[in-house]
């Protein structure tokens, strides 16, 4: 039955995408300088008021009566423009807009309309080029702190570069880069992000109110696009940080027509140490991250537009001896491969067409080879997860008030489940080999957007099967979203969103050790689904914005798997060691940000409440989840000290307090009288036999850090010089980052950041 409606609903749109109302006026916003398309430029017919914003790829489309128009154009940053012609005809109109003064804005909220302040519920624009500037651990910018600021973004533990979003685990979030989707966010055991700042245009994220172009996912949609590069001049950028060095170039192949733009960053400390320890040392230590970013972007005429992008990168944590009694090469990691292949069309009668082909693999591996005095020995565990899919999609504005769009979205999954193969001389033990699995999914979506006056409504509907061993799984996932516009400050927002899931992120460890495994949904298991349900209101004055919201989540299916984890490479079937629960989460969030002649200051608080209920875990009963904060405040204030021809210098203060995570502590210690171990030559007391009586039964102390940054450009001749400097954690408070019992039989925790000074150096040709 929800098929039927979903193939009716498409009959609908594509009958509409052949009347012809007036005429279409469509084209590009871009850059005068780079050619570099703009991605939310406002285009206005001030003859009736009218108007649209471009797309991601700078696209817009309008239609107005045969006659005169005069459209302006404005985008933050960039001097406006204004057009007068007559039409009486569908006509192109590209337009170039010039550079001008910088306006401070921590936050872009994207809108539908084109009057100041509108937004859609649970949607966020990031502003990319405050990125840098935000204080961060070890000096190296990174997209994901900045997007952890927000309300309704999960804290997770220190140190970590997982989201988790309105009250969904790491693994609910759909992350795309340019549109290809990303399985791992971690570099450097979660320290730094795998998205390398300088080659990011745009940063969208989706809480509540997802579209329905997106799916396959239950709590949210990080859609990242990368730099084009300028089609008219070479540039290049190096930057330095305590962690990373990273080198990028970008210009054009043919002027106005290709372009390229390629990036990479490694890790350094790892190359010194190794210079620095003797190789008559037993043993050698290692850590590095590696990552390349490459985009090609070709123009036709105008109306085509092909865009070639590839990712690759890659963790290793390792340790070696090279001596001749013992020789050992121990190594665990992770890593990402990416290719989209996109094609836009945009004909001159207000259609916009657009593939997307993309290639997305993850995998991991634990292994380990030793040699004893010619003994070889080790083992050797992986898993890996391959993703193809295509992606394709048709838009048309109707009318002023109407804008519909069909599209179509399939992939094909391999997973190779962990296995474990143990070796001994020139001999092979296989604990576990599992055979690959497959996934396919088949998807149509559709959607319209309609708005009148001050009132705008979004529905979409999404639907389509999964083939999970033979076995057909259907769904049906309504959309919609609606505002409306009270006044010029003030503006209402409510939303509807149904998703569903057929695969989970299973952790490695349950000592808080970074590391997951990518399973599917099996043939035994249901889909996980989630409903979530939301509204705001959002009052915008002039240098002023607030914007509070309150959403309710329910989950059904979801995948957990409270014990076992360190055991996954050795299972037969994994299902076994995994249950499936209810959880629920709702909250409120409030966003305040004031813009002022020197000063930028943001804060964001989210009141939240995530539970779940698995039946044999807490005895039936519902329990927080490791990821459940009650509080979370972030304050942030940016102070412009000076801004004139010859540079800038800014000083970011980042405040961060919250309530602390749950965690799982013993009710009762029952003291062995004969240890196994004599515990008195270990870290960890062996000597007690602890009893749990419910999960994650407490919670850490009170989380609160104090991080302050100051950023230095300085203009050259070509290009500019920019230092950052500063202090993470100012006054040395003692978060903790996992706690252990001592000898003493007192817990005592982990602190993974103490006081801790960065510093970075970029310049930019």
């Amino acid at each position: 039955m929800g098929l039927r409606l979903t193939f009716l609903f498409i009959s609908c749109f594509v009958h509409l995408f052949f009347i012809q109302a007036q005429y279409n006026i469509s084209g590009r916003v871009f850059d005068a300088q780079s050619k570099e398309p703009l991605i939310g430029a406002t285009v206005i017919n001030k003859l009736n008021g009218r108007g649209t914003i471009t797309n991601t790829q700078g696209y817009y489309v309008m239609q107005v009566d045969s006659g005169q128009v005069d459209l302006q154009i404005t985008y933050i940053g960039y001097e406006s423009a204004q057009i007068k012609r007559s039409i009486d005809a569908d006509t192109i109109i590209n337009i170039s807009l010039v550079a001008g003064l910088e306006l401070d804005e921590w936050l872009i909220k994207a809108h539908s309309g084109i009057s100041d302040g509108k937004m859609e519920v649970g949607q966020m624009n990031l502003a990319v080029h405050k990125i840098p500037e935000t204080p961060v651990i070890g000096g190296e910018s990174n997209v994901i702190t900045s997007l952890k600021s927000l309300p309704g973004v999960g804290f997770g533990r220190e140190g970590s570069s997982e989201l988790f979003v309105r009250g969904g685990s790491h693994d609910q979030n759909l992350i795309l880069l340019d549109e290809a989707p990303v399985y791992n966010l971690n570099h450097a055991f979660g320290l730094v992000s795998v998205f390398n700042t300088p080659t990011i245009k745009n940063v969208t994220l989706y809480k509540g109110g997802i579209p329905a172009d997106y799916g396959g996912h239950l709590s949210s949609v990080l859609d990242i696009t990368t730099k084009e590069g300028d089609k008219q001049t070479y540039h290049g950028d190096f930057a330095l940080s305590t962690f990373a060095a990273s080198l990028s170039a970008y210009g054009p192949i043919v002027k106005d027509k290709v372009s390229f733009n390629i990036a990479v960053r490694r890790s350094w400390p790892d190359l010194l140490l190794s210079q620095l320890m003797s190789n008559e040392q037993q043993y050698q230590p290692g850590l590095y991250f590696l990552d390349i970013n490459t985009k090609i972007n070709y123009v036709l005429k105008d109306k085509h537009h092909f865009c070639f992008s590839y990712y690759t990168g890659q963790d290793k944590l390792f340790l070696k001896s090279h001596s001749r009694q013992n020789k050992l090469n121990s190594e665990q990691g992770w890593g990402n491969h990416l290719t989209s292949l996109r094609w836009n069309y945009a004909s001159p009668n207000g259609m916009f067409n657009k593939v997307t082909m993309y290639y997305s693999r993850f995998f991991e591996f634990d292994n380990m080879e030793q040699s004893i005095e010619g003994n070889k020995l080790g083992y050797i565990n992986q898993s890996q997860m391959d993703e193809i899919g295509l992606k394709g999609s048709i838009a048309k504005q109707v009318n002023d008030n109407l804008h519909v769009k069909v599209g179509t979205d399939c992939f094909v999954r391999r997973f190779q489940t962990p296995y474990k193969l143990n070796f001994q001389g020139e001999k092979e033990y296989i604990v576990e080999k599992k055979s690959k699995t497959h996934q396919t999914g088949v998807f149509i979506y559709s959607s319209a957007n309609w708005n009148h006056n001050n009132f705008m409504l979004k529905a979409g509907v999404r639907g389509g099967t999964t083939i999970i061993a033979s076995e057909k799984r259907y769904t049906f996932e309504p959309r919609l979203s609606a505002q409306y516009q009270l006044n010029k400050q003030w503006m209402l927002m409510a939303g509807a969103t149904s998703l569903s899931q057929s695969m989970v992120a299973i952790t490695k460890s349950n000592n808080g050790f970074p590391g997951f495994i990518w399973l599917p949904v099996n043939k035994n298991q249901k889909l996980q689904r989630s409903t979530q349900l939301s509204t705001g209101l959002h009052y915008h004055p002039q240098t002023l914005s607030v914007g509070v919201e309150a959403y309710y989540k329910i989950m059904n299916n979801v995948i957990s798997h409270p014990n076992y984890s360190s055991a996954l490479y050795e299972y037969n079937d994994w299902s076994n060691i995994v249950q499936q629960g209810k959880g629920q989460s709702y909250g409120l969030e409030l966003l305040a940000e004031y813009t002022g002649v020197n000063w930028d200051i943001q804060l964001a608080y989210t009141l939240s409440k995530t539970e779940y209920v698995f039946g044999t875990v807490n005895n039936g009963a519902w329990f927080p989840a490791d990821f459940d904060i009650r509080h979370d405040i972030n304050w942030a204030g940016t102070y412009l000290l000076r801004n004139d021809d010859k540079g800038k210098n800014r000083m970011t203060i980042n405040y961060a307090i919250n309530s602390g995570s749950p965690l799982t502590m013993p009710t009762q210690s029952i003291r062995i009288q004969m240890p196994i171990f004599d515990y008195e030559q270990y870290w960890f007391n062996f000597g007690s036999l602890d009893y749990y009586e419910r999960t994650n039964n407490a919670r850490q102390n009170w989380y609160h850090r104090l991080d302050i940054g100051y950023h230095m450009e300085k203009n050259k001749n070509r290009g500019s010089r920019i230092w950052n400097i500063g202090l993470i954690n100012c006054y040395n408070q003692q978060n903790p980052y996992a706690y252990f019992r001592g000898n003493d039989g007192v817990f005592k925790q982990i602190v993974l950041f103490p006081l801790m000074p960065y510093v970075s150096f970029r310049r930019k040709f």
